[in-house]
């Protein structure tokens, strides 16, 4: 099983601060093939979620950035997008692991212990979304971390395998390219669906911090189609929380 057209035009760096600023400056100087994959052996500023940075050891992991490019896509399917690449990564860590549950709003975890995460960054013309960058990061053969130990893991450090990146490469960009088809060709209720079947905590009572460092207790009963993360505290209101929001 191969993707059909994601990686065909593969770029690989030994380092760069970032594959996503790399293919997105390329992308505007030249006409890229859609589905185009920079990948890089070692990034000296991965960029994450709310502005973090993604750690990763020299030639251990996968660091990569795919170039899409969708057609009459309406902006507001954004985080449609979202959820359809995290569980893309979702299916590919599932064919090697158990417990595997994606974490609002894109982190992949294996139990409680983050293994990967991702960045979109969209480029939008009008009313419709005119480009794609899908920056990613897995921790495929890492063994020690800057983090504790219980707050990150690796394909193997849960399997006790080492992996050959070029391998895992072609599986997890086969499984992307399948649930960005399905996006692309607007199966939405479907991937909203499956989203929530395996997002982390879901229907869980669980304590939240707020950036005020107070705490809030409550469940997570859905994800909004703006991205918001839906909480119902202890008395039973109904919250909406947007990135940088809430901590969990």
């Amino acid at each position: 099983m191969c993707a059909v057209f994601t990686g065909n035009n593969l770029i690989k760096l030994q380092e760069i601060d970032s594959t996503n600023n790399y293919l997105a400056l390329l992308a505007s100087k030249e006409k890229l093939a859609d589905g185009t994959v920079v990948i890089a052996s070692h990034q000296t500023a991965g960029k994450g979620q709310r502005g973090n940075v993604w750690q990763s050891q020299k030639g251990m992991n996968l660091t990569f950035s795919i170039l899409y490019n969708p057609v009459n896509i309406n902006i507001n399917k954004q985080f449609l997008l979202t959820q359809a690449i995290a569980l893309g990564v979702f299916d590919y860590l599932k064919s090697k692991c158990k417990n595997v549950k994606v974490k609002w709003a894109n982190d992949l975890f294996i139990g409680h212990k983050k293994i990967g995460g991702m960045l979109i960054e969209n480029a939008i013309k009008g009313e419709s979304i005119a480009q794609v960058v899908i920056g990613m990061g897995l921790n495929i053969n890492q063994a020690v971390f800057e983090m504790p130990l219980n707050k990150a893991t690796s394909l193997f450090l849960e399997n006790g395998v080492k992996y050959k990146l070029d391998n895992e490469l072609t599986d997890v960009l086969t499984y992307i390219e399948h649930r960005y088809l399905q996006w692309k060709n607007g199966h939405y209720s479907q991937l909203k669906q499956q989203y929530l079947e395996v997002l982390y905590l879901y229907h869980q009572q669980h304590q939240f911090t707020l950036p005020n460092g107070n705490l809030l207790k409550g469940k997570i009963v859905g994800v909004a189609d703006n991205g918001q993360l839906i909480i119902e505290d202890d008395a039973g209101f109904i919250l909406h929380f947007g990135n940088k929001e809430i901590a969990f």
